[in-house]
């Protein structure tokens, strides 16, 4: 393709005038074209969101290595408060990541004003979701009841969960503005935001987690301290940028958007189902974690260590299939289906041959990766004989993400949610505790291994149904545009080369023949 990345620049003038409706001319001088959608935009637009999150990921690396060298009591405190803390801002994060299509599909269509409006409306929604965020993960003494954690683990907990209630706000209010920014092209500013964050965390960690002057040593607690602080400076970072950068000129409202039900219809409609899909995943996720927490602190800190890598490598397939979640829906904003088709079938292979490189180079490497965690032997062994589980994991979470994200970019999210009910925690978390703490016939209770093998089923049943699904879905979409009785006459003469196509078009004529003559008839009575 010769077409620049989104749209060919241009000066028309009438585009100029039209930056009043918030149409026509937007960021970058992008007015017409196709959108990019070959394997090079998809990179380059997916670099920096792997970048960003990946920072985020490291963050929570460090916490737990970090937790993890002070004690094995520290770091199994933080790894429930972690779990429950992710719980809770992933899912509330994932209902205002629906702005994310709607804002790619009004890009796409060049209305760059109402880009503006749905972010302010995400914000609003933003804040409203804080009130319970910050109620549930603020209910620490709740949450080690619930888990069952040693009395020291304990303390570490609740003060691990404290701090990030006080941080949930920012990092609420910030994923608004880091969707908006991948929606339109713009990821660097929060690949740069979280890089500068992870700079700060090491240094800002050891302040609070061992002490420094009249600061008093927190242990694994102070790694949710710094977060917090860092969370808050990053929220200011970002509407700094969406204030003052002239990209999002045409974006920013010229005054205070009125407040729409239909604008919070929308993103509820989208984002609703991405949040309690997310809910559900991270809920087996947690109450894994909590149950484990009864079988001792070597076996939780394993499973911390293998689900922390696990976090670590979900980040590629999730970037890959968030680009694609924004060229999708730019290109059906740009009325280009075939287009999204293709960068759909583009997205799965990429997903899917990253996946399975990580995974083998995680079971041949699995020692080595333990080691970097903890130097207990115990808490190595445990995560060392579940590594393999993992890989397997993660190649069904990286198809099933991918499929998500292009379903997302379609705007298709109630049955990908419905499928993650279904097959997460009733299919992974229920099966893996059957096996873990009760066994099938001839197989005997298998404890921590029990809960990996119930989660890979899970995730697979999952990544055979959407995958397929997203498939479909892009072939349909594609194949209705090719039928669009508005389709302009020199594409016809080209679609009309083959002789299929010629009885197809015959079939479209003869059918609006039919149309013409119905209405005729239906005025005359």
């Amino acid at each position: 393709m010769t077409e620049s990345f989104p749209y060919k620049k241009t000066r028309n003038p009438a585009a100029d005038s039209s930056l009043e409706n918030g149409e026509g001319r937007g960021p970058d001088s992008c007015v017409t074209g196709r959108v990019n959608t070959s394997a090079w935009a998809l990179l380059r637009l997916a670099g920096p969101i792997f970048l960003a999150n990946l920072s985020v990921i490291c963050s929570s690396t460090l916490d737990t290595v970090m937790a993890g060298r002070l004690s094995a009591v520290d770091m199994a405190g933080v790894a429930l408060g972690m779990a429950v803390a992710s719980w809770i801002s992933i899912s509330l994060s994932g209902v205002l990541q629906g702005i994310a299509p709607v804002a790619g599909f009004s890009y796409g269509a060049k209305k760059f004003r109402e880009v503006g409006i749905e972010l302010h409306h995400a914000l609003i929604l933003a804040l409203i979701f804080c009130v319970p965020g910050v109620i549930g993960t603020a209910a620490a003494d709740f949450w080690c009841t619930f888990a069952e954690l040693d009395a020291d683990a304990a303390v570490v907990a609740q003060n691990y969960l404290w701090a990030s209630a006080f941080a949930l706000p920012p990092i609420l209010l910030a994923r608004c503005f880091i969707s908006v920014n991948a929606a339109v092209n713009h990821p660097q500013a929060a690949m740069i935001i979280t890089a500068v964050m992870l700079a700060l965390k090491v240094p800002l960690n050891e302040i609070f987690m061992k002490g420094w002057g009249a600061i008093p040593a927190m242990g694994g607690a102070g790694a949710a301290v710094s977060t917090a602080i860092l969370s808050w400076g990053a929220l200011v970072a970002y509407w700094l940028y969406w204030k003052t950068a002239p990209d999002f000129a045409a974006m920013r409202p010229t005054r205070r958007p009125k407040i729409a039900l239909s604008n919070f219809e929308s993103l509820l409609r989208i984002g609703f189902p991405i949040g309690v899909a997310g809910f559900f995943e991270m809920t087996s996720f947690t109450m894994m974690t909590i149950l484990l927490a009864r079988l001792g602190e070597s076996v939780i800190s394993g499973h911390q260590i293998v689900a922390n890598l696990v976090y670590l490598y979900y980040v590629l397939p999730l970037a890959i299939g968030l680009a694609g979640t924004v060229l999708v829906s730019q290109c059906l904003g740009a009325k280009q289906p075939q287009q999204a088709r293709n960068l759909s079938l583009r997205v799965l292979k990429v997903a899917g041959l990253c996946a399975l490189l990580l995974g083998t180079v995680s079971i041949l490497f699995r020692e080595e990766i333990a080691n970097l965690y903890s130097n207990d032997p115990q808490v190595v062994g445990w995560a060392v004989a579940i590594i393999g589980y993992a890989a397997i994991y993660h190649f069904f979470d990286a198809m099933q993400v991918a499929g998500n994200c292009l379903l997302r970019g379609y705007q298709i999210t109630f049955l990908p949610m419905v499928v993650h009910a279904l097959m997460t925690c009733c299919g992974g978390l229920g099966v893996g505790y059957i096996l873990a703490y009760q066994g099938i016939a001839f197989i005997k209770p298998l404890g921590l291994q029990g809960f990996w093998i119930g989660s890979c089923v899970g995730l697979a049943l999952a990544a055979f149904f959407i995958v397929p699904f997203a498939v479909r879905t892009a072939n349909v979409q594609a194949h209705r545009s090719r039928w669009d009785l508005r389709i302009q006459k020199p594409h016809r003469r080209r679609l009309a080369s083959t002789t299929a196509m010629r009885g197809s078009l015959r079939f479209l004529k003869i059918r609006r023949l039919m149309d013409c003559l119905l209405q005729n008839w239906k005025s005359k009575e």
